[in-house]
Parts: C-alpha cells; structure tokens; sequence
C-alpha cells in the first residue's frame, strides 16, 4: 500500500521530467540541424565571378551613376555568410562612362561625396586601410591594392563604415577609375 501510494506521487513528477526533457532535446536538434544546413548547406558558399547586372544593381544606384549606365560584370566575389553576418564581397564593373567632372562637380550624384584617390584621409583613409587588410586573399588578386587606391587615377566614395571603439568593423566602398569606366565595389564585416 505505501509502495502504491509511493508510485502514484512519483509517477507525474517522472513522466513530466521526460516530457520537458523531451522537449529540450527536441528543440536542440532542430537547432542543430538548422546550423549545420546553414553552415554545410548549398547556399552558403563563397560565389566567384557569378554576378549580373541585377547583382550590382544597387552598387550604381548607390552612388548615383545609375543601373542605366551599366554595360558588364568584370569580375565578382561573395564570400559565405557567417551566422553573425560576417562576410566579404568584391566587384568590379564597366559602365558606359563616366568622367571626373561628373565625380568632382555635377550635382547629379546627389549626395554621393567623390574623394580623389591621393587626397584620402580621415574617415575614408581608415575604410581603405580596413578594407585594404582584406585584399590579401589570392580569390580577389584582380581587385586594386591600397597603394594603387592610393593615387590620382581613383575617387573613392563611402557606402557605410561602421566603428567599434574607434576602429572600423566593417564598411563598404565604392572606387571609380574614370580612365577606363571602371567601378570597384568592396564591402567587409567582421
């Protein structure tokens, strides 16, 4: 009889343990599933060379040139996504045409700000040595180096930059080499 007595208590309390832990395992394989079909999965992988117009669109956009002004996709890269969003992309474009007076005095960037390449200081000479610390990877040996950047021949403009006390974290940057109709895209977050 008090054995009985006993199970009836223990009963409840045994089966609600299992139930809860139940559910726990259940949602910590859900999670772990989901994580590694983010992390393995086919849409998380580093892209080469495989943009189009609708791709780079909004670089154009961006920085006042227009889509209109787009003629072809040299080169292009997009690493995977980390979960926190850490990634880093690269393009290189040719457009139709651009000259410096459009970069230096036309109104019609809007408020896109042109910066000449030799004259990069302040805030955008720290987004160029920040995302300059990336171009060491071999995947992107056809983007500009910092002393190529660095010169006359390009103006650089800011998308974004983000800080974190006091450094850059990530950023974008648009560079134009108005010579050939050249736009470069380069954006980082770490």
């Amino acid at each position: 009889m008090f054995g009985n007595h006993l199970m009836k208590r223990i009963l409840p309390i045994i089966k609600r343990f299992f139930l809860i832990w139940g559910v726990f395992s259940f949602a910590a394989m859900i999670t772990l599933g989901a994580l590694f079909a983010y992390w393995y999965g086919p849409g998380n992988k580093d892209k080469i060379d495989y943009a189009a117009k609708e791709d780079v669109r909004f670089v154009l956009n961006w920085c006042g040139i227009g889509d209109s002004n787009f003629k072809k996709v040299i080169h292009s890269f997009s690493s995977e996504r980390s979960f926190t969003g850490d990634h880093f992309d690269a393009f290189a474009i040719e457009i139709k045409h651009i000259s410096i007076d459009e970069l230096t005095h036309n109104p019609k960037n809007g408020d896109t700000v042109w910066h000449r390449g030799d004259k990069l200081d302040g805030i955008i000479g720290d987004a160029i040595d920040f995302l300059a610390g990336s171009l060491t990877d071999d995947i992107v040996s056809w983007f500009l180096g910092e002393n190529e950047l660095r010169t006359d021949r390009y103006y650089c403009s800011i998308s974004t930059l983000y800080y974190s006390k006091e450094r850059p974290i990530g950023g974008s940057l648009i560079i134009i080499r108005p010579s050939d109709n050249m736009v470069f895209y380069i954006a980082e977050k770490t």
